[in-house]
């Protein structure tokens, strides 16, 4: 019988510094969430001990394992003054009871020390990544090359110059025969990962127009030559979060069409 699992993966557990421009007043209470903050809230016993917690609770829904569903849920949560973790939410989810299960892990966390700005208790907001995996591996802490970043030194690029990137979108959009039937325009945007080695993994619709354009958008990306890697400032590869809005102009795309169609004459 088949073991199935699943481990931890933190991609992202950020504590950047963001002072307030105005300190707090004495007789006005800061409710504000802060996304970090001067002393940052602990987990008693440490990040190790977080792992722990949330492994030890977290369970793969028979539903998804049937399905064979693996995949990153992301979770967010607000460490509040008094250390309780409230307001859980799932940010992104990978179906079948994943995204439910990662939640409630996230739920029966105990209290943390709270993090402070300005000397004084703050509410602080977090985002925890959780993988689900289905074989035996243990819970485990990536290397900051191996994490999933939301922004790099010198990030992910696509061909020699910046105007490469809508070159390629111009010459390979498909506008749908639906969306033109039905004067479909706007924009579509496209989020995915660019890997260590500039390859596109994880493409997703994250702001769709009717008519297939979101389809079409998608598409495109799938078929998309490799990508220009991000990197840190020591020079090293990161995979790296990044989206794309790709506009749906029907004026601009029959002008692109005839001139295409032409040069091929």
């Amino acid at each position: 019988m088949r073991i199935y699992s699943c481990f931890l993966l933190f991609l992202a557990l950020t504590f950047s510094i963001q002072a307030q421009q105005n300190p707090v007043s004495a007789t006005k209470e800061d409710n504000k969430v802060y996304k970090s903050v001067d002393n940052p809230p602990e987990f008693p016993g440490g990040p190790g001990e977080l792992l722990k917690h949330i492994y030890e609770n977290l369970t793969y829904p028979q539903e998804a394992k049937d399905a064979g569903i693996e995949g990153t849920v992301v979770v967010s949560f607000v460490v509040e003054k008094d250390g309780a973790v409230e307001n859980v939410e799932v940010r992104r989810d990978i179906g079948n009871g994943c995204g439910a299960a990662a939640a409630e892990s996230i739920k029966s966390l105990p209290n943390w020390k709270p993090g402070e700005q300005n000397g004084v208790p703050a509410r602080v907001s977090f985002n925890i990544p959780i993988k689900f995996k289905l074989d035996n591996q243990k819970a485990e802490v990536l290397s900051d090359s191996e994490k999933l970043h939301r922004r790099a030194d010198f990030p992910p690029s696509y061909g020699q110059n910046i105007a490469d990137l809508q070159q390629y979108i111009d010459d390979n959009l498909i506008f749908p025969e639906e969306a033109i039937a039905n004067n479909t325009n706007g924009f579509v945007t496209i989020e995915f990962e660019v890997q260590k080695d500039g390859s596109l993994k994880d493409i997703n619709i994250k702001r769709d127009l009717e008519n297939g354009c979101g389809v079409a958008a998608k598409r495109l990306f799938e078929n998309m030559p490799n990508w220009n890697a991000g990197y840190n400032e020591k020079d090293k590869p990161l995979r790296v979060y990044h989206t794309v809005a790709i506009e749906f102009d029907q004026k601009k795309y029959k002008k692109l069409k005839k001139k295409i169609d032409k040069e091929r004459k």
